[in-house]
C-alpha cells in the first residue's frame, strides 16, 4: 500500500440482507478514490453485501472479511468471539480509520479500537490505534421496547459517543438527539443518505416479471398495484398496513371494479405472522410475500403506489428510490422520513396505525392525478438533494478531518 493512501476499514454487523446499512457500504467502498483511499469491509454471514461490492467494483479489488459469529441477535459467547476477531483484524490491518455502521459492530469495534488505543499509551507494544468514525443508521433506542430496555441501550449508544472521533448521523432528526448527548455536540456531522441514478425497469416488463412471483396471474390491467419493499420485520409495522389494506379493499368504491393489490418484497423473522394476517384478513387472492428479489429497487415501476409503513427508521434508501422512480409515496412520521416527504406536498405521512395507513392510502386512491403529482414532486427532491455524489463527497471532508 502506498504511504499517501488513506487505509478505512468499514465494519457493518451483517452481510446479508441487503439493508440500508449495507447498501451505505457499498456505495461508499466503491465510490471511494482508489488513489487515495484502501477499503477493507468486515461484516457477519451473508453474501448479499459482498456480491454488490464485487458487482460494482469491476476494476479494483476491495478485500471483505467475514466474522461468522456476528449477528443482530444478542449472545454475550459470541460477542466475547467477535470482540477479540475485530481486535485482531484491526490489529493485522493497521487502517487509518475505523468507520463503524449499525449499532453492535459499531459498539464492539469502537471497544476494540479502544483497547488498542490503550494498549499503546501504555505498554507502547503495538501500532497507534486508528481514528473511528460512528455512523448512526437510526438510533436503536428508539425501537419499541420497555423503559428499562431503551434506557440501557442510550447507555450503550451514548458510549460509543464517547469513544467515537467522529459520529455521522444521517437525518435531521436523528442529530437532534444527537445533541442531547452531554460532550459530544462537537462530534457530530448530519449527513444524509444518497443514492445513484437507477436504471429502472419500465412498468409493463416490472409487472411481468413479478406477475410470475405471485399466485394471481390473471390481473386485469386496470388493477392498481401497491407495493413495499422491506425486510420482513417488526420495525417495518406491516402488519399494520396489511391490516390498513384490508380496511382500504372492503370499500364501497371496490364494489363494482376491480380491487388493487398490494405486494411486498422481502424477507425475514415475520413472514409468519405475516402469512396468519393474510389469512386472517382472507386477503389470499390480494396480498402476496414474494421474497427476496437481487436488485428489488429496479422494479419499482411496476407499482402504482409505494407504502412504507415503518414504526422506526433513519433516513430509508428504499424511499428514496421509490422517489427517484417518480412513485406516490405513503409513509409515516418517524425517523428520517418527513425530511424526505413533506406531507401533502411530495407525499402522504400519517401516523403508524393501522387506522391512519388505510386513511392515508384512500386519500391516494382516490385522485389518482393528484397523487403522481406527490410523486413527480418528491421525484425532484429525491434528485436535487439525496445524491450519493454530495454523500461521498460529504463523508471524505470527514476522514480528511
Amino acid at each position: 500500500m502506498e504511504n499517501s493512501k488513506t487505509k478505512i476499514l468499514h465494519v457493518v454487523t451483517k452481510g446479508s440482507p441487503f439493508g440500508g446499512a449495507q447498501k451505505y457500504v457499498c456505495d461508499l467502498v466503491t465510490s471511494l478514490s482508489r488513489d487515495q483511499f484502501e477499503s477493507v469491509v468486515v461484516c457477519g454471514v451473508g453474501d448479499e453485501l459482498k456480491n454488490a461490492i464485487e458487482l460494482r467494483s469491476t476494476n479494483y479489488e476491495v478485500r471483505i472479511i467475514q466474522i461468522p459469529e456476528m449477528g443482530r441477535d444478542i449472545n454475550l459467547i459470541a460477542e466475547w468471539k467477535v470482540f477479540w476477531k475485530l481486535v485482531k483484524i484491526i490489529r493485522d490491518e493497521k487502517p487509518n480509520i475505523v468507520h463503524t455502521n449499525s449499532s453492535k459492530a459499531a459498539g464492539l469495534s469502537t471497544l476494540a479500537s479502544f483497547l488498542i488505543r490503550t494498549s499503546y499509551f501504555v505498554f507502547r507494544n503495538s501500532s497507534p490505534a486508528p481514528q473511528v468514525i460512528f455512523t448512526a443508521h437510526g438510533w436503536p433506542f428508539n425501537e419499541k421496547r420497555n423503559i428499562i430496555s431503551r434506557c440501557i441501550i442510550w447507555l450503550l449508544s451514548y458510549l460509543t459517543v464517547i469513544l467515537s472521533h467522529k459520529v455521522i448521523v444521517i437525518a435531521q432528526s436523528e442529530y437532534t438527539q444527537a445533541l442531547t448527548m452531554p460532550f459530544t455536540n462537537h462530534k457530530i456531522t448530519l449527513i444524509y443518505n444518497g443514492i445513484l441514478p437507477i436504471n429502472f425497469v419500465d412498468k409493463d416488463t416490472a409487472r411481468m416479471f413479478l406477475t410470475q412471483k405471485i399466485t394471481s396471474q390473471n390481473l386485469a390491467p386496470e388493477t392498481i398495484w401497491i407495493g413495499t419493499i422491506a425486510e420482513l420485520h417488526p420495525n417495518k409495522n406491516l402488519a399494520a398496513m396489511i391490516e390498513a389494506f384490508s380496511r382500504t379493499i372492503q370499500d364501497s368504491r371496490f364494489e363494482h371494479q376491480t380491487s388493487p393489490i398490494y405486494i411486498i418484497i422481502g424477507e425475514g423473522e415475520q413472514r409468519k405472522k405475516l402469512e396468519q394476517k393474510i389469512q386472517e384478513y382472507n386477503l389470499a387472492g390480494s396480498v402476496f410475500l414474494i421474497g427476496k428479489i437481487p436488485q428489488a429497487y429496479l422494479y419499482l415501476k411496476a407499482f402504482d403506489i409505494f407504502v412504507l409503513p415503518s414504526i422506526k427508521e433513519g433516513l430509508p434508501y428504499t424511499l428514496l428510490e421509490a422517489g427517484l422512480a417518480g412513485l406516490p409515496c405513503l409513509s409515516t412520521t418517524v425517523g428520517g422520513i418527513p425530511e424526505i416527504i413533506e406531507n401533502s406536498v411530495s407525499g402522504i405521512l400519517v401516523t403508524p396505525t393501522a387506522q391512519s395507513l388505510h386513511d392515508g392510502l384512500q386519500s391516494l386512491l382516490s385522485n389518482t392525478n393528484q397523487a403522481q403529482k406527490l410523486g413527480n414532486k418528491l421525484k425532484e427532491k429525491v434528485t436535487q438533494h439525496f445524491s450519493s455524489e454530495k454523500m461521498v463527497r460529504e463523508t471524505i471532508d470527514v476522514y480528511k478531518q
